[in-house]
């Protein structure tokens, strides 16, 4: 953390250990995003300045006290989470730069509809430093197992919930083009349940 305490409005970042300090929202920013540069949680943030939202705006000056707040790498603590810890077969995942939901869905072998479920999010939308709910053994195992449906050298991948060309092109390391050409798909649309073909 940086030694000055980041009163100023050149974006400065407190070390919120004093006993309180300001920060002030630039662009990108999130509630996630400053609750975790500042170990601090959302729920504290929105209570310190008095937010009935997890809206805020470049420019405005947060609270930020210290000595008082649950520290962030606590699962759980944000107040749009969920009950993120409650059982042994999930964790948690906290978003990093750069990270999107199908990238974070590719690397733990879930799908993107899973994710926006157990996190109960409405979009697509994520932000640096927000915690995920990943749950194991996800209803989405048959991934791996699709191979099975065709007898033939080609590999096949079985549409599921969330899916776009776009995803089950990253996860086969193929492209889109390819999957259009190999399932002759004239547009980008696909339906769940639907068979493609994704290696030849």
């Amino acid at each position: 953390p940086a030694p000055n305490p980041g009163t100023g409005s050149n974006n400065g970042n407190g070390g919120g250990t004093t006993t309180g300090s300001t920060y002030t929202v630039k662009s990108g920013d999130s509630l996630w995003a400053i609750a975790n540069k500042n170990n601090v949680s959302v729920a504290n943030l929105k209570a310190w300045n008095n937010l009935s939202s997890d809206t805020i705006h470049i420019g405005q000056k947060l609270t930020i006290k210290g000595g008082t707040a649950t520290p962030a790498p606590n699962p759980g603590t944000g107040s749009t989470t969920g009950n993120t810890g409650g059982t042994t077969a999930g964790s948690t995942y906290t978003v990093k730069s750069g990270d999107s939901l199908w990238m974070i869905a590719n690397k733990n072998n879930v799908s993107v509809a899973n994710l926006k479920s157990w996190n109960k999010l409405s979009s697509d939308v994520i932000f640096v430093g927000q915690k995920l709910v990943l749950k194991a053994g996800g209803s989405t195992t048959n991934t791996n197992t699709n191979t099975n449906t065709n007898p033939t050298s080609n590999k096949t991948y079985k549409v599921i919930s969330g899916d776009s060309l776009w995803v089950i092109a990253n996860k086969n390391g193929t492209t889109v083009a390819n999957l259009k050409a190999w399932n002759n798909l004239k547009s980008d649309v696909i339906l769940v349940g639907q068979t493609l073909i994704v290696n030849k």
